[in-house]
């Protein structure tokens, strides 16, 4: 049966939910997240418990007739069903607190210990759960080559048959109005990032097009299949859907 998580509430002022579909109708998979909690990425462990991925806003500020959050914090917090409480899994994962973080995308390794990915600022990082020491462990620095302050990038992120990640993104381009799509591949030998293919390499069509929202799946020997849309920047009516295999 599904499982889902959403936020709502006027921004700041937001909070997380989880609801599960038991057969015949919505019913609560757990407690809410905590206030100003918003964009919940879930997975279920093998007892079905939500592992959610979330921001927290830390601080908001009033602007004219509108509050904004200023600042937010991505947290870890997994539900135990038994004691019926929510559990967080260390601290903030921020490198640097009351910045602002967003949250990416959250996978559970084959032992259930959470692999997720985040964006703080301009820059896209992934950590690893170690349960055994009760810590996150950084997965290399920020993955994205271009240090662009700017709009917020979307990025998929799913692990392969051995646990390591792999993960899709867009960012801007130094060329206005233009943006880029990237995919990596955590080598857990070299302990650091690869691309597929020339190094920081975009799957765009055309470099200086506009792409987004890409979406991201592996064949069964773990290459990448990647989809994403393609707006060209020459005629704006031509927009397509794009699909590459490695």
């Amino acid at each position: 049966n599904p499982v889902v998580g959403w936020s709502e509430g006027a921004r700041p002022f937001t909070t997380g939910f989880i609801k599960r579909w038991n057969g015949s109708t919505w019913e609560m998979a757990a407690e809410p997240l905590p206030d100003l909690s918003s964009d919940p990425r879930l997975a279920l462990n093998s007892l079905d418990e939500p592992v959610v991925l979330f921001s927290a806003c830390t601080y908001y500020d009033h602007i004219i007739h509108n509050t904004r959050c200023g600042a937010a914090d991505v947290y870890v917090k997994h539900w135990n069903s038994q004691s019926r409480v929510w559990e967080q899994l260390g601290n903030a994962l921020d490198r640097t607190l009351n910045s602002y973080s967003q949250p990416g995308s959250i996978a559970l390794d084959s032992f259930g210990q959470p692999v997720v990915s985040w964006q703080e600022d301009s820059r896209i990082y992934v950590k690893r759960w170690n349960a055994t020491e009760g810590m996150w462990v950084d997965l290399g620095e920020a993955i994205n080559p271009n240090s662009v302050d700017t709009y917020y990038s979307t990025n998929v992120m799913i692990l392969d048959s051995r646990g390591n990640p792999v993960i899709v993104w867009n960012e801007p381009y130094v060329v206005r109005d233009s943006s880029q799509v990237y995919v990596k591949r955590w080598n857990e030998q070299s302990l650091s990032w690869e691309s597929f293919g020339s190094v920081d390499t975009p799957l765009n069509i055309e470099v200086a097009d506009y792409a987004t929202r890409p979406s991201l799946a592996l064949d069964s020997s773990d290459y990448p299949v990647v989809s994403w849309y393609e707006e060209s920047r020459s005629t704006k009516k031509k927009k397509k859907i794009q699909v590459k295999r490695w």
